[in-house]
Order: structure tokens, then sequence, then C-alpha cells
């Protein structure tokens, strides 16, 4: 039997909300709690994730961005022989959310539930030790957002909510069209809960979204997510150094309020992680580097090219493949993902561009030995026996007191590959 997937509701005040973006596509498998869509109101923005193992069909046809009520039907799980029928179609669209709303009633109490995490967050993990500025903010999780894409200083914004609460009505969005190509960047908590924060830092060609399965086997670690730039959702811009990145990266994570925290980075993001640990000193916790960047000049032109000039799901899956010590493992919504955030020629340019300062003629220009060895806190590697994009041989550079885990039958996203163990050395490290 199907299982519906409503448009849930997110706070107390909510009647509708908008979809800002599908991961899926009609008639794929998904996994359940797999990132199915995010939404937006005008006091939150989440991820919804699917409420069971099938195969996604009659998926809401609205054009993104369109109101919808909570409750409706937005798309249905099917079992994987079951026909998609074209009858649960019109269901959809002629639903009555009232009639719906009670069976779809666990499902909008646990988003409910999240939505009180996301406030009680930002009540409850004021910065210490950072500037006054920091701990005083309060604003709605969607008013962030867009005042980083806008550049809007939200330290200057008087806001209408409780306990003067910035939301998104109170920014001043005459200007979008101007301010469209802020270099601002996305961060996204993709968990949440009270403990100290991981922060995590994708690789070149990714985005925060690469996380989502790491995530799952953590269950009270608040995990924030950021875009890089010219990645996701963040802002396209002339990238000039990984320090340079590592320095809007700290910014960041001050503005977004999140000041003693653990860190992770995968790849271009290992480095670019060991960067952020050299300039915000004792407020990090622990560094954990998954193949990290930086540690030798070597790396596989031929994937980084690849990556930027595919145009298709077909012409990119080869090229993916080469992440994996197991081909088999990538999955058709990875490539799916992956291709959508590169269809648009733009996103591609801007990729090219910034390969080629970081790694220009592909060679690794900078490097991280020196910072690792200044640093002064536990510092974990982690990298697969198997990586085909960075020489495992680059390992045997690290300074004498970071320890280093390989794992055996990994190429190179551990954390895709393997998970579990991944996670346990996290675990160790955040204990």
């Amino acid at each position: 039997m199907a299982t519906e997937v409503i448009m849930p509701k997110v706070d107390m005040d909510m009647t509708e909300g908008k979809i800002s973006a599908w991961y899926v596509k009609a008639g794929e498998m998904v996994e359940k709690g797999q990132l199915l869509f995010d939404i937006e109101t005008d006091k939150a923005t989440m991820e919804v994730e699917s409420p069971a193992s099938g195969k996604i069909g009659n998926i809401n046809t609205e054009p993104l961005g369109s109101p919808i009520l909570v409750g409706t039907p937005v798309a249905w799980v099917y079992a994987e022989n079951e026909a998609i029928e074209e009858a649960a179609s019109s269901d959809v669209t002629e639903a009555d959310p009232a009639a719906t709303a009670s069976a779809a009633s666990e499902v909008a109490d646990q988003a409910l539930q999240q939505a009180k995490e996301t406030a009680a967050h930002e009540v409850i993990s004021p910065c210490e030790t950072a500037e006054t500025a920091c701990s005083l903010l309060r604003a709605t999780p969607l008013a962030r957002s867009t005042a980083k894409e806008l550049g809007i200083d939200l330290t200057t914004i008087k806001g209408s909510g409780p306990n003067g609460r910035v939301q998104f009505k109170d920014l001043p969005t005459d200007n979008v069209e101007q301010k469209s190509t802020s270099s601002s960047l996305y961060l996204n908590w993709i968990t949440k809960g009270a403990n100290v924060p991981l922060v995590a830092i994708h690789g070149f060609g990714a985005d925060q979204l690469s996380w989502k399965i790491l995530s799952n086997h953590f269950e009270d670690i608040p995990i924030l997510g950021v875009d890089l730039p010219n990645h996701g959702k963040s802002g396209k811009q002339a990238v000039m150094s990984i320090p340079a990145i590592a320095e809007q990266i700290a910014e960041a994570l001050l503005n977004e309020g999140v000041c003693d925290f653990h860190l992770v980075g995968h790849s271009l993001g290992g480095a670019i992680a060991a960067e952020v640990a050299a300039k915000v000193g004792n407020r990090i916790k622990s560094l954990t580097l998954i193949a990290p960047a930086g540690l030798g000049p070597e790396i596989n032109a031929d994937f980084i090219q690849g990556l930027c000039r595919a145009t298709s799901e077909k012409s990119l899956k080869p090229w993916l493949e080469l992440l994996y010590a197991d081909p088999s493992k990538l999955t058709g919504s990875f490539v799916a993902t992956a291709a959508k955030s590169l269809e648009k020629s733009e996103n591609r340019q801007a990729l090219e561009k910034m390969a080629n300062t970081l790694m220009p003629d592909g060679t690794q220009v900078h490097s991280i030995r020196r910072t690792l060895a200044a640093l002064q806190l536990p510092i974990k590697v982690i990298w697969g026996a198997q990586d085909q994009i960075l020489p495992i041989k680059h390992a045997h550079l690290l300074p004498h007191l970071v320890g280093l885990h390989v794992i055996q039958q990994v190429g190179h996203v551990p954390q895709i590959e393997s998970p579990q163990i991944v996670a346990e050395i996290l675990s160790y490290q955040m204990r």
C-alpha cells in the first residue's frame, strides 16, 4: 500500500507552505529518511524526508514556490513492484486538507517538534566567548538565509517577532535583484540538538547535503552543513585562496551564533577546515579530516575536469563512480542531485574557475602541513585505502601527533561508503 507524503505543519500558525526544491524524480527508488524536498514558510525553512522506502510517484506538479495547504499530499511512496496509479495523482490535487490532516498527524507532529527544537537551539546556544552581537541576535532561519543572500546586516534590523526576533517580513527586500549575486554562504542545520554542534564542510563539486547519510548515525549531535562558494545554495564568487574561504566560513559561523564546535571536512573541505581551525583557535573542540586536500601536490585532474564539463547524468556518472571503491554503491539519486547542481552552465563555469585557482594545471598549490602541525587540539584523519582522487600516500606527510585511520575497501568518500565507521571515529573525537 502506498504511503502518502504530505505538506507538514512546522509552526503552530502555519496553514500553508511552499516547496522550494525537489531532490528526487518520479519513479526513483528512495530510502526511508532520504531527503525529498525543502519547504519554506515565513517562520522556518526545513527539509522533508521520505516516510518510507520505495518508489516515489505522483509528485506535486505545482511550480516551485506555489502555496500548498498543510496536510495536502505532495507525493506517494509505492512498494518497489507496485504500479503507480494515475488516480492517486488526481486525489492529490483534489485532497481535502482537513480530511488528510488527521492521517498525517504523526508526520506533522514530528515536523512541529523539529521547529520547536530549532527555536530552542537559537535560545540556548548564545556565544559566550565571541562578540556580544552574536549572543543577542534573534532571527528566524528564513530571515537569516535571506539576509545572507542579500547582504543585509541583521543587527541593524528591528525585529517584530517575540523578544525582538527578526522575521522575513522585517527585511528590506526591494533590492533583491540588485544584490542577488551576493557571495554569502548557505548554512543548514542537518540535524538539531542541545550538544556542542558538529560543523561539516564538503568537498569540491558536492554540497552540504552530502553529509546526510552520515548524519543518520547521530541521534543527539546537531550537525551544521556549510555550502562552499559556488556550491549548493551559496552565491557565485571569485575565489582567491583556501585561507580566504576559511575566513568567510569563520565569519558565517559567528553570524549563525556557532561559537564552540567540532569540525569535520572532506577533501577540499578538509583543507579549508584545517585553515578554519587555525583562524578560530580554541573555539574548536576537535578536528576530523576525511581524505583532506593540501597534503601533497597530486590530485586526479581528470576527475576535476570531468566534473566541470559534465552536462547530464549520463556524462557525470562515470566520473562520480571514481569516488567509490565499489561503484555499485553509487545511487541514482546521488547522480541526479549532482547533475541538477551542474545543469546550469554558469554553475559549471564557476566551479571551473574555482578549480583553476585552487588547483591550477591539476596541482594542489596550498599546503596545510604547517597549519596542522601548529594546531593544539585533537586531530584525526580518515582515508579510504582505495582512494582514486587523492593518493593515500599523502597521509605519510601528516604531523606525528595527528591520528590516522585507514579504511579498507573504501574510496574517496568514506562518509558515504562506510558511514558507521566514520561516525564511530567522530563520536570518539567528540566525547
